[in-house]
This record gives structure tokens, sequence and C-alpha cells, in this order.
């Protein structure tokens, strides 16, 4: 542990939604998992796989299409006041204003957390 309380680990930098959407649009191909979370912390839905995404006036959209016709997704309201961080391992975040929050995780990493659970 450091003399600030931390304990070594790099802490997340903010950035605005429109950057951590982009690293969407840089890695078409990478499969990731999207988690939201209630504003409690209840996980309200998740999607996992290689994930298209597009967006809107005020909304952002990411979708799971396995292509035999099953296809799930999940639409996220873009509020200027979100909060969104990226952690060097690729993890992203997003909490809304109201308090409800989206992770997406890079499947590789998510894969490994798996492992080490159990």
């Amino acid at each position: 542990m450091t003399a600030n309380g931390d304990r070594g680990e790099p802490r997340p930098q903010g950035e605005d939604l429109r950057v951590v959407l982009g690293v969407f649009a840089d890695s078409p191909d990478e499969p990731r998992q999207v988690r939201l979370l209630s504003a409690d912390g209840q996980e309200r839905a998740v999607l996992t796989g290689v994930l298209a995404w597009d967006e809107g006036e005020g909304w952002v959209r990411f979708t799971a299409d396995e292509g035999g016709g099953l296809a799930a997704s999940l639409t996220i309201p873009v509020d200027p006041a979100t909060r969104c961080t990226i952690r060097e391992d690729g993890t992203m975040t997003g909490t809304l204003p109201g308090g409800a929050s989206w992770i997406s995780t890079p499947w590789g990493n998510f894969e490994d957390d798996e492992d080490e659970r159990g």
C-alpha cells in the first residue's frame, strides 16, 4: 500500500463517453462482455460476443448477433453527465447521473476472471 492509501493499482482515467465509445469503433472484431447494472448494483442484462454498436440521438445500442437468427441488444442512454473510465486492461465503465451503470470487459479478461473464481 502506498502512502496515500491506495494499493498501487493504476487508477482509471475519466473519459468523455464519446472517447469510450470510440474504443468499440477501433476494435470491431474484439469479443467483449457488456453488463448493465441498476443504481443499486443489481445486474439487469449481459451481452457477450463480438458486439456491433451504433448510436442515435441520445442513445447507443450494443448488439450481439450469433448469425443463426439469434440476436440481442442493449440500449444505453447517452447523457453528457455520464462518468466514464477506461482501465489499462481494456475494461470500460459508464455511470449515468441516476446511478445506473454499464461495464464492458474484453472477453479474454472475463475468461481469466472466471478461471480465478473457479
